[in-house]
């Protein structure tokens, strides 16, 4: 049995122990059947339907099916356009198909995430280049929270913030399925359940980015201040955009910003402005950066999208890989 697949299905503590499984859903009744992705038909997303017995009930050879899909997907390289497959799945059949990722060795390798509302299981596949432009986006956070320091005294607290890339962040509900990894989490190693996300959008995705913003800040078990969505698909057009939510009592105050037109030119327009206490609460924030924040320009935010350009780029020239052609 592989050990990280058993820690990353399971829920931190306050005492950063390992994740402990949320509790049983009453959902029975739905199939296993794919459900169509949110944006228009892609030809890289794969759909798989499982049969069902007599009593309506999925066969796990169908489940089995599934996994052999999406880990045929992961394990294809280079990955030149990121992925986003939904499956039609109910509540009482994701443990088992959690078990049986655990026996194939994929656990610490798949990205997934569950929607418990609509009965959707994810399989996510970030492109090299997707991870690439996260990479460059939290190496810029740290030299940014590093610049607004006042004083030498403040490094320890710099140091200690984190990067999770991937995690898997639970439902508060422990009566709820639903789970999702970000593409990064920024906290603190002293309040790791409270940061801000990021996520990289594309066409399969976008349509899913308010849910996911809505489950982290409102139904997950972390204590999230903002989510940062950059809704950029290069294999279909060089628009971009820049999408923020907040907490707004029980909804959520969403901020929409256009990056590049459809031509690719940079559209002027306010900085992504993150505060210090997005990272981490006032408990733990030197009390001389509590009204301090860090701002990425839009010619910033440009320069994060064209590592994500560059990268395509190579692929395309030397990987054999048709250039896109846009509408």
């Amino acid at each position: 049995m592989n050990p990280n697949f058993v820690a990353n299905w399971r829920r931190r503590d306050t005492n950063m122990t390992a994740r402990d499984p949320p509790g049983a859903s009453s959902s029975s009744d739905s199939d296993l059947v794919p459900s169509p992705n949110q944006a228009t038909g892609e030809e890289e997303t794969e759909e798989t339907t499982a049969p069902l017995d007599g009593d309506g009930v999925a066969d796990p050879v169908a489940i089995t099916s599934v996994l052999e899909a999406i880990t045929a997907q992961s394990r294809t390289l280079p990955v030149v356009a990121p992925l986003w497959t939904e499956y039609r799945l109910t509540a009482c059949h994701l443990d088992l198909l959690k078990q049986r990722i655990e026996l194939f060795g994929e656990g610490g390798k798949l990205r997934c995430g569950y929607f418990s509302r609509t009965k959707t299981f994810v399989h996510e596949v970030p492109s090299s280049a997707h991870q690439t432009c996260a990479n460059k986006f939290r190496w810029s956070v740290y030299e940014k929270v590093l610049r607004v320091c006042p004083s030498l005294e403040e490094l320890p607290f710099v140091k200690e913030v984190i990067f999770d890339h991937s995690p898997a962040i639970q439902a508060s509900d422990s009566q709820s399925k639903d789970f999702h990894q970000a593409d990064l989490f920024v906290n603190h190693i002293l309040s790791m359940d409270y940061g801000f996300c990021l996520e990289l959008a594309y066409a399969q995705k976008r349509d899913r980015l308010s849910d996911l913003a809505q489950f982290y800040i409102h139904h997950s078990e972390t204590e999230t201040q903002l989510v940062i969505g950059i809704d950029y698909d290069p294999k279909h057009s060089k628009k971009a955009t820049l999408l923020t939510w907040r907490r707004d009592g029980d909804k959520l105050k969403a901020h929409v910003q256009d990056l590049r037109d459809d031509d690719g030119k940079v559209i002027p327009g306010d900085p992504l402005r993150i505060n210090v206490l997005d990272i981490a609460p006032p408990h733990c924030t030197p009390l001389s950066m509590h009204s301090k924040a860090i701002e990425f320009s839009v010619k910033e935010l440009d320069d994060i999208l064209y590592v994500q350009d560059y990268h395509h780029g190579k692929l395309w020239q030397y990987g054999g890989v048709p250039e896109p052609q846009y509408d």
